[in-house]
């Protein structure tokens, strides 16, 4: 594919593994929820990607105290991981 590209035709190449699609490609466009969410130099929307998803995994939070888990004495609201040199986060 990476051939193909170099011959100067134009390769659509659509893949969550961003290892390929950072050896592959210049440039990304990051469909998120079926619309254009970033279109940038490759790097910098594997970085957004990644961050996303990270956060997405990284972070649980139970809205309805009924389904949060626990017990009549003792229910998680939220839970966070996070690195152990944890970088300062904006929100």
């Amino acid at each position: 594919m990476g051939e193909v590209a170099r011959e100067g035709r134009t390769v659509l190449f659509v893949s969550h593994n961003m290892m390929a699609v950072q050896n592959l490609c210049r440039r990304a466009i990051w469909l998120d929820g079926g619309q254009i969410g970033r279109q940038r130099r490759i790097g910098q929307v594997v970085a957004d990607y990644l961050q996303h998803s990270f956060s997405a995994i990284a972070e649980q939070v139970w809205e309805d105290i009924a389904t949060a888990p626990g017990n009549d004495k003792v229910r998680l609201r939220s839970a966070r991981v996070r690195p152990a040199q944890a970088m300062p986060q904006t929100r």
